[in-house]
């Protein structure tokens, strides 16, 4: 989840962390519903790190 929630800060770059990450929890030799597991807790994490950063982005905006 930290992990998602950091790659939002990302932005460009954060597509290629999805993918690296995904590749990589694919061949760790784990149950399949613990690897989804997985990549819904990055995903969620990486929603919550979108949300900051346009709560960011529209609070410098905001500035007197």
């Amino acid at each position: 989840m930290v992990l998602g929630f950091l790659s939002a800060f990302l932005l460009g770059w954060s597509l290629l962390v999805l993918v690296v990450f995904t590749a990589y929890e694919v061949r760790e030799p784990e149950d399949p519903v613990a690897t989804l597991g997985d990549v819904v807790e990055f995903l969620i994490g990486y929603l919550y790190g979108l949300v900051v950063v346009v709560w960011l982005a529209l609070g410098f905006y905001n500035l007197p």
